[in-house]
């Protein structure tokens, strides 16, 4: 075996061994976008309706009707948070899902992996 063959050995060593860590980490940035879009996507609401309840305020002309505005306003933000919540922690629930789903692949085929290296080092023995 030359140097060469040593080097790419020891190379696609590593890289077969680096594999579960780079699926995990394709895995957690797919999972945090999703999370990170759909509390952008809350928070981008919830900025939206303040400034609606600014702009109400700017424009009070009785008690009576800035209070029903308000209350409007505040009535459906509360509903975009709750649905933001509720959305997030479907999110949450697929994502871990989606991880034990992946962990157990991963154990699945070290288990397989480890159970070759021995057969072989059994017939080398």
């Amino acid at each position: 075996m030359t140097n060469v063959q040593s080097i790419q050995s020891f190379v696609d060593a590593a890289q077969e061994a680096m594999a579960p860590m780079n699926k995990y980490n394709e895995f957690a940035v797919k999972s945090m976008e999703r999370v990170l879009r759909k509390q952008w996507e809350v928070a981008g609401a919830c900025f939206e309706l303040g400034i609606e309840e600014l702009h109400a305020l700017g424009q009070v002309k009785d008690v009576q009707g800035t209070m029903s505005t308000q209350q409007d306003i505040l009535a459906r933000m509360t509903d975009t948070l709750t649905r933001g919540s509720t959305e997030l922690m479907e999110i949450v629930r697929e994502n871990q899902a989606e991880a034990i789903d992946l962990f157990t692949k991963q154990a699945q085929e070290a288990t397989a992996k480890a159970g070759k290296a021995t057969k072989t080092a059994q017939k080398a023995a």
